[in-house]
């Protein structure tokens, strides 16, 4: 409701009461199997005017109740409302150390960026950081990292992932490998790199003033994962793109990793083509 009131947005508020048997038409069901359904509904309708109750801004939202698949209504409403950002939990009804599994389905097929909140967070995002590896997808993470931080007031962190050359490879060349000039140079331009990645994001970007890490580690995702959880961040924001196998096509495998164990809410931008 806070990101929708920022941009002026329309917000709708779906509950998909899930079920095994799918139907094309109302008209079919029997009448035993449609007063269940319409009493499922009805305590859906009860259990939002509870849930909703007190909060600012609840009689403009659009709440509809739905009965189907849960993660292919929510992608069909997607879909149909041409929506900028779908949210939703990121464990639902299953809490523990990985996300629920409707949740992993939307992440990889949604077409919009996907919010997902974790449980027990509800005020603005304090500590944020944004995830750059260079790439477009990466910018437009950038972006929706400085939007939320100047409409939240929070801090900024823009982190780049290094792996430098002389820790990936077995033969390195002894100039590389062993001369601390060099490796201290080669440092000095991945931090310049990241610095003038980040200035022409926005004149937000400027007003914002983030902190610029390059942190050295072999594996991306673990490194942003021990960052969030050392910096107490509220929420990491990173562009999913897939370069390796077709399961892997709509969310990296960065950004799989992160999304599993970071303990913070994650927003995840979809490539721009």
């Amino acid at each position: 409701m806070r990101f929708a009131e920022w941009n002026r947005a329309k917000l709708r508020a779906v509950h998909v009461v899930d079920t095994l048997v799918v139907v094309d038409l109302q008209e079919a069901l029997s009448p035993l199997v449609q007063g269940i359904q319409d009493s499922l509904i009805a305590d859906a309708r009860k259990e939002w005017d509870r849930f909703a109750a007190g909060l600012p801004g609840k009689a403009g939202v659009d709440f509809r109740i739905v009965v189907n698949s849960e993660a292919a209504e929510l992608l069909a409403q997607a879909r149909d409302q041409r929506a900028d950002l779908l949210v939703l939990g990121s464990h639902g009804h299953t809490p523990g150390s990985s996300i629920g599994p409707v949740a992993a389905q939307l992440l990889r097929q949604s077409p919009c960026r996907v919010l997902l909140a974790r449980e027990g967070h509800t005020g603005p995002y304090k500590r944020v950081v944004a995830c750059v590896d260079f790439s477009k997808t990466s910018r437009a993470a950038l972006e929706a990292a400085v939007r939320v931080v100047a409409q939240d007031g929070g801090k900024l962190s823009v982190v780049h992932v290094s792996r430098p050359p002389w820790t990936q490879f077995h033969f390195t060349p002894p100039k590389i490998a062993d001369d601390p000039a060099f490796q201290q140079t080669y440092r000095a331009n991945v931090l310049k790199r990241l610095e003038d990645f980040c200035r022409p994001a926005s004149p937000e970007t400027q007003w914002v003033k983030p902190n610029h890490d390059v942190i050295e580690h072999p594996t991306h995702g673990a490194a942003i994962i021990e960052l969030a959880a050392n910096t107490g961040a509220d929420l990491v924001v990173l562009g999913t793109r897939g370069r390796t196998n077709l399961r892997e096509v709509l969310i990296g495998t960065t950004a799989e990793r992160v999304v599993r164990g970071a303990t913070c809410s994650i927003l995840a931008v979809k490539p721009t083509d």
